[in-house]
């Protein structure tokens, strides 16, 4: 039977065979680890090398910003707070739930459903379940106003391009307003980020999708875009007006 200990990962004796999961597969001196890992930031146990029970990371100044569940080196179900104490994001199995700073939900996953919130509590997207058969996201504006729905093929041997189906007098009206990237203090959160970075990738395909159908109405667009707020959105229509070689 394996020691009880308590010790830190900087413990030479503590050996992590998976460098990417530090809660699976640890050894104390070439044994696997039954103990605690306890530091100033972290707890943990382990049980026959793997993560047992609760997990508790704090900031530099003491505060707690995530506890999660172990069950055998796999998270079960966790929480994560910003440095203010509140909640910003819960999970349990593939369910999940995420908050801005001032606690307005703007994620959420129940059962394969996804839908993400503006910071104003309005529907951004919707995104179907994967037993779906008809796989349609559906994307709004701040108004609660549909402005796209993406339609996935899911013939049987085929991998069609998506089909976009374009709300126009939306899009026109509210496009600047689109390409701003909400709740700013959860740029350091990965999956939001990706569901961000896909929404606007969405609104940059529709402005594409003018180049030939309303080319006026698309170097306008582009034209308006070089004052947007963002620098990232100036340097994107930098970017088109150089490589298409435009005089807008």
């Amino acid at each position: 039977m394996a020691s009880v200990i308590t010790t830190t990962f900087d413990d030479p004796a503590i050996e992590e065979k998976d460098v990417y999961n530090r809660f699976g597969n640890v050894c104390y001196k070439g044994i696997p680890f039954t103990g605690s890992i306890l530091t100033d930031e972290e707890s943990i146990s382990y049980r026959d090398g793997f993560a047992e029970g609760l997990y508790e990371l704090k900031d530099r100044q003491g505060r707690i910003i995530r506890k999660e569940h172990f069950l055998r080196g796999q998270r079960i179900k966790g929480e994560h707070f910003y440095s203010s104490g509140k909640l910003k994001y819960r999970y349990e199995s593939e369910n999940y739930q995420r908050w801005n700073w001032q606690g307005n939900l703007v994620s959420e996953c129940k059962d394969g459903l996804r839908k993400e919130y503006f910071s104003n509590g309005a529907l951004k997207m919707e995104a179907p379940s994967e037993t779906e058969t008809d796989r349609a996201f559906k994307f709004y504006n701040r108004n609660s106003k549909l402005i796209c729905t993406r339609q996935n093929s899911h013939l049987p041997g085929k991998h069609a391009a998506p089909e976009y189906i374009w709300e126009e007098g939306e899009l026109t009206g509210h496009y600047m307003d689109l390409l701003c990237f909400d709740n700013p203090e959860l740029r350091d959160d990965i999956d939001y980020m990706e569901v961000e970075k896909h929404r606007m990738h969405i609104i940059w395909l529709w402005i594409e999708h003018l180049s030939n159908k309303a080319p006026l109405k698309y170097r306008t667009i582009l034209q308006n875009l070089r004052q947007h707020l963002e620098s990232t959105v100036r340097q994107k229509v930098g970017d088109i007006i150089r490589v298409k070689e435009l005089t807008l």
